[in-house]
């Protein structure tokens, strides 16, 4: 279409958004600024390339990019909960949660939002509300790995007595590593968690020290210390606790 029309805004919003679905991001975020020199006051390409230098660590020009295609669609829904997500990076927990209660209004089957915003509850401490929203999300996206493993971590580990359940923390762990093809460290540490929460701490220290190879392998030290302190809880006979 741009070797037809190279002054089409939407082919060039479109094709940065296949870039950045391969992870192509620099050349994603030279399509939608092009898209935006064609059109200035195109929403979905404000947003799209807050989005796109969020993950280059940009996140205050996100924010800057989140607002504007804000001024000009307030009842951009996917534009409120990436605001947010760039909010909680920057320390705005409050103001998150409003972005996100903001996008469900608009939105209210948005199943991302709702994870997003049980996330930013947990960050207050409003842990029943946020198993609310986790819980919300599920229902809208049962296979969704992401929030099976928020919605199991709480369960497993959350200082509430009333609320932890070993039983549905260990089914939603296995779920969401299942998805993720065993290869997540972060989900076979919440189903390490979710193990011990159940009194099933062989399978814990199992777990546990899968999560600490692969997180070894991908160079990540500070996971891998913080696995192996709660490997040692496991050994011990504790459970993990927030």
């Amino acid at each position: 279409a741009l070797q037809i029309r190279s002054d089409l805004p939407a082919a060039h919003h479109n094709l940065g958004s296949c870039y950045l679905q391969q992870g192509r991001v620099d050349e994603a975020i030279a399509q939608y600024e092009m898209a935006l020199q064609l059109d200035p006051e195109y929403a979905e390409a404000q947003s799209n390339l807050g989005a796109a230098l969020a993950q280059k660590g940009g996140v205050d020009e996100a924010i800057a990019h989140y607002r504007r295609a804000l001024q000009l669609r307030p009842d951009y829904a996917e534009a409120h909960n990436n605001l947010g997500l760039a909010l909680v990076q920057k320390g705005g927990v409050d103001e998150a949660i409003a972005q996100y209660q903001m996008a469900l209004q608009l939105k209210p089957d948005y199943a991302d939002a709702h994870n997003n915003l049980g996330t930013a509850l947990v960050q207050k401490g409003r842990m029943v509300e946020a198993i609310t929203q986790y819980r919300k999300a599920l229902q809208i996206e049962p296979a969704d790995p992401k929030t099976q493993n928020n919605l199991a971590l709480l369960l497993a580990t959350g200082s509430e007595a009333s609320l932890r359940n070993g039983d549905q923390a260990v089914q939603l762990a296995r779920q969401a590593n299942d998805l993720a093809g065993g290869k997540n460290p972060l989900y076979l540490r919440t189903l390490a968690a979710a193990y011990a929460e159940a009194g099933q701490f062989s399978d814990a220290m199992r777990a546990a020290q899968e999560a600490i190879e692969l997180a070894q392998a991908a160079g990540q030290p500070d996971l891998v210390a913080r696995l192996n302190d709660e490997l040692k809880r496991y050994q011990a006979g504790h459970p993990l606790r927030q």
